[in-house]
């Protein structure tokens, strides 16, 4: 990191583990210069030993000067940011992890403001840190299916009416559909709730090949195609009434999701409501252990080109 605080590392230690998080001292510790932060990378990525591509084996790469590739003695070159969420940056890469930092360690996220003051850059370098950062939570997660608990998925359409819209005579709503086994919850942006596209929706995203069920009739209405159909769902609104002890995990994801935006986020434009609904999840869905979500985060880098971005886009928003 770009200082030292002075005294050891130390964690924060609560009986919640929702309430742990990743101390500053620890980051410092294990980062304390940039060197060692790209290097992290390039071992992130390739491991201790990459492959040569000119001559097929194991070599020892090397940091050229001041620059941020890697050479090997046969003349080999990587960049280990290139194509990921550092691609392109001019940034120090200490200030990144200090921003995934403050991220994985908010409780309602974090705006490109307080980055802008907190870091001392511009506004757009920060609304751009944010978005690459939310990109990345989305890849890393992406792929990662709903594993049913007692073979029981959960789902749930709600209409946000917390999303800006540029043209002003369109709708400013938009309808979320919610998948959850009682401890994953996955969140998609759909533009028509449809009986087909749902149960798509179900066989993409889930492991299980059960009959889903719902605690919402009008989630029911749009399953069944509003009765003009058999059902594929079950109806149980007393679910969470005959048992106590469940965990409502789509209500309890509503609740934090819409504690941000209103608290911190203020309004999202109907575009980039997945990324948001992506950074929320990669945190709630992590909650039992809150102090290894910073370390999760940075423990891999998935490709993030153009291509890639219009994929996870079109995954997460249908």
């Amino acid at each position: 990191m770009p200082f030292d605080l002075g005294y050891p590392s130390h964690d924060y230690l609560s009986d919640r583990p929702g309430y742990r998080g990743t101390s500053l001292q620890s980051v410092f510790a294990r980062f304390p210069s940039e060197s060692s932060c790209l290097k992290y990378v390039l071992e992130t990525r390739f491991g201790h030993m990459p492959i040569c591509r000119c001559c097929g084996q194991a070599k020892r790469f090397y940091r050229r000067s001041t620059k941020r590739y890697f050479q090997a003695v046969c003349g080999d070159a990587i960049s280990p940011l290139a194509h990921t969420i550092f691609h392109a940056t001019k940034l120090p890469l200490s200030l990144w992890f200090y921003a995934m930092l403050h991220v994985s360690n908010s409780a309602q996220g974090v705006n490109a403001l307080f980055l802008e003051r907190h870091l001392g850059i511009g506004s757009t370098a920060a609304v751009r840190m944010l978005k690459r950062i939310r990109l990345h939570l989305a890849a890393i997660d992406t792929g990662t299916l709903i594993d049913p608990v007692d073979k029981r998925i959960e789902i749930r359409l709600d209409r946000w009416r917390v999303v800006r819209s540029i043209n002003r005579r369109r709708n400013r709503n938009a309808t979320v559909c919610f998948l959850s086994n009682g401890d994953r919850v996955d969140a998609t942006v759909v533009t028509r709730p449809r009986r087909p596209d749902l149960r798509r929706l179900m066989r993409d995203k889930t492991m299980s090949s059960m009959i889903p069920f719902t605690t919402c009739y009008q989630t029911y209405r749009a399953y069944t195609h509003y009765g003009f159909r058999d059902s594929g769902i079950e109806y149980l609104p007393t679910y969470y009434i005959d048992k106590p002890n469940a965990e409502n995990a789509i209500q309890s994801f509503l609740n934090y999701s819409m504690q941000s935006l209103k608290g911190q986020h203020k309004c999202v434009s109907q575009a980039n409501l997945w990324l948001y609904l992506k950074e929320f999840e990669f945190r709630f869905n992590r909650r039992s252990k809150s102090h290894r979500i910073f370390w999760e985060m940075i423990g891999a880098f998935p490709m993030l080109g153009n291509e890639r971005a219009t994929e996870l886009a079109t995954w997460h928003s249908r």
